[in-house]
């Protein structure tokens, strides 16, 4: 009696097994990790796409995981893991959102602009240069554009007469043309500087009993920081150093005016008392 004998394989389509969600968020600098495993015989091949290209710092490891470190902003976009083997193949997409990390807008990093007060201001975004597919716009970090004295455009963003509380973080904001979840940004920091000013002096006049105490303030700001000093008649206070003004033990002789001065590289203002 003859035998004979057969293999038999059965092959299985692919089947999808462990999937991100449909929308991934992340901060920007994170770590992120995309899921996408499945079965099926013969086994499948999975692979990741992406229209603008993988980022450079990511990886597909052996069970289908895409992991991205340091996550950037220009690194969000919609994610493609397709699993494909004999019998055909499957497709899931995962959108990834990337956001700015929260920070204080008076710690923002960016490129330092130092101007005069009363003096224009022009940033040039070199992101616009070198970025082609995107959409450039202006915004100011943590308050309102002077919008009565800016001219823009997608690469520039000029300020007319700065003034002192135009100080502050200006953003040229990139989005991408074919995702509107990638974005990237350049930061400049602007500090506008003016002569020194004297903000407040209190009391303007004070009355003081012979063997009393008396204490003036003067406030003088910048930037940048002026010295401040008080001189009587012509003669300057030299045990003063600070910007109050103080006598203790008070006698006849301490009688008189006082002024106030208030100096930087850029200018100076005085103001007076009356003890």
């Amino acid at each position: 009696v003859a035998k004979a004998y057969a293999s038999l394989v059965v092959q299985t389509p692919v089947s999808f097994v462990v999937l991100s969600p449909l929308t991934v968020t992340v901060k920007e600098g994170d770590n992120v990790t995309l899921d996408c495993s499945a079965t099926g015989y013969p086994t499948p091949e999975i692979t990741w796409t992406r229209l603008e290209g993988l980022p450079q710092s990511s990886r597909v490891d052996s069970n289908g995981t895409l992991t991205i470190n340091g996550v950037k902003t220009e690194d969000g976009g919609q994610y493609s893991c397709t699993a494909k083997n004999a019998l055909g193949k499957k497709t899931h997409s995962v959108i990834l959102k990337v956001e700015l990390q929260d920070e204080d807008p008076s710690e923002a990093p960016g490129k330092g602009v130092f101007v005069v007060n009363n003096t224009e201001v022009v940033f040039k975004c070199s992101l616009c240069v070198l970025l082609r597919g995107f959409t450039f716009s202006w915004e100011r970090i943590g308050a309102e554009m002077p919008s009565d004295r800016i001219d823009q455009s997608d690469c520039s963003l000029v300020i007319r007469k700065a003034i002192l509380q135009d100080s502050g973080n200006y953003a040229c904001i990139g989005r991408s043309k074919f995702s509107i979840s990638v974005m990237t940004r350049e930061v400049f920091h602007l500090t506008v500087r003016g002569p020194a000013r004297i903000t407040s002096l209190f009391p303007e006049l004070r009355a003081v009993p012979v063997g009393g105490s008396v204490e003036v303030k003067c406030d003088g700001v910048g930037p940048p920081a002026p010295e401040v000093y008080w001189i009587k008649g012509t003669t300057r206070i030299q045990s003063n150093k600070s910007e109050t003004l103080r006598i203790t033990n008070a006698t006849l002789q301490d009688s008189g005016d006082y002024v106030c001065h208030a100096v930087n590289y850029l200018g100076s203002q005085v103001k007076g008392t009356k003890i």
